[in-house]
């Protein structure tokens, strides 16, 4: 058996959705502390906002930081876009980001340099010119470098190491994984593949005493028979990359699979599990990664008797499944006329993962 975890796995040990994570970073003050990074991320969270709820989705709705994370780096890039002459109003809406900065940066720094001065021109009235000084290659340098463009990157980096350091603190619970412990053991569980960026399944597989290799780590496990293999498709909070060692994730909307790092050899990895399994369980994933998708629809179109089991407790997949399941019966009919029925494509277990996920696990471990 193969397992997908998506963000309800998170989620039942207490982490924030990507729909609420961003509301919970803007909460904790200390997370991201620059008084004109919280107002960047304000601006963009607001006009996103005001999108979601033009277009329907309610007065208040919810903004996944996928997307935060995407305009900010559309933001940071924007004046090198191809539609970017077409957009002068947004280009000055933009641009203020950078003048207000300065501004504030100037006031803040003169206050200082006045004060400091004043201090110190008592005893010694060198200190005045000295202190001058320092404020004019400060205000110099931070002209330099405050264009719209840098302080979006910024930011950007503000939020991904408000994220990091976030989904490192302790899990609220690791009970929920806790059905799984018989299926792996015996080695019905061969491979869990897991979109999410918390190492709450590593925790709780070290403090069971359950052997696994970790592909992408560093370190990284070496291999074993027999061993349980988790594949973090995109990334982990404890992982590096690069000469600066950045988190080692991958963010923000589109086109998820990457050539860089170890993300394609994951991938790869993940489509031979999905090869070699018999069933796939997914819980919590809500089918908005296309390239997971798609070795998800390629191992269910291989063999009309395979299904996948779902635990989610989102009424809008209910929508998707039918689909799913209309296609294949509708492929079938179409080559084998009115024979046997095919399986469904996708069995969904509404409930959240600590509800559906014990039940589940009893049933297949018997």
């Amino acid at each position: 058996m193969l397992v997908l975890l998506g963000a309800g796995a998170s989620a039942a040990v207490g982490f924030p959705t990507s729909l609420r994570l961003i509301e919970t970073l803007l909460e904790e003050e200390r997370l991201i502390q620059a008084p004109q990074h919280r107002r960047a991320l304000y601006y963009v969270y607001h006009r996103l906002a005001a999108q979601a709820a033009a277009d329907g989705r309610g007065e208040a709705p919810t903004i996944d930081v996928e997307r935060v994370l995407t305009v900010l780096e559309q933001l940071a890039e924007f004046d090198t876009l191809p539609i970017a002459p077409f957009t002068a109003g947004l280009s000055r809406e933009i641009g203020a980001f950078g003048v207000e900065r300065t501004s504030g940066m100037v006031d803040s720094r003169l206050a200082d340099a006045i004060g400091k001065a004043e201090r110190d021109a008592r005893n010694n009235p060198r200190h005045l010119t000295r202190e001058i000084e320092k404020f004019r290659r400060a205000v110099v340098h931070e002209a330099g470098t405050t264009s719209p463009s840098a302080l979006f990157q910024s930011v950007r980096r503000s939020l991904v190491d408000a994220m990091v350091v976030y989904l490192s603190r302790p899990a609220s619970t690791l009970e929920p994984f806790a059905p799984f412990a018989s299926l792996i053991r015996s080695g019905r569980i061969a491979t869990v593949a897991s979109l999410n960026f918390d190492t709450t399944l590593e925790q709780w597989l070290d403090s069971n005493d359950i052997a696994y290799e970790l592909p992408g780590a560093k370190p990284s496990r070496a291999p074993a028979p027999g061993r349980l293999s988790v594949l973090k498709l995109h990334g982990s909070v404890d992982w590096k990359e690069g000469p600066y060692q950045e988190p080692a994730l991958i963010l923000g909307e589109g086109n998820k699979l990457r050539a860089e790092g170890p993300f394609l050899d994951l991938f790869i990895q993940f489509r031979q599990a999905s090869i070699e399994a018999t069933r796939i369980l997914v819980v919590g994933y809500s089918f908005r990664d296309q390239h997971i998708n798609t070795v998800l629809a390629s191992w269910l179109a291989e063999d009309v008797s395979r299904e996948i089991d779902l635990i989610d407790p989102d009424p809008i997949l209910a929508g998707f499944i039918r689909n799913a399941n209309m296609q294949r019966h509708s492929a079938h009919l179409q080559l084998h006329g009115a024979a046997a029925e095919p399986a469904d494509a996708i069995n969904l277990i509404p409930a959240k993962m600590e509800d559906g996920l014990p039940e589940y696990c009893e049933r297949w471990r018997t």
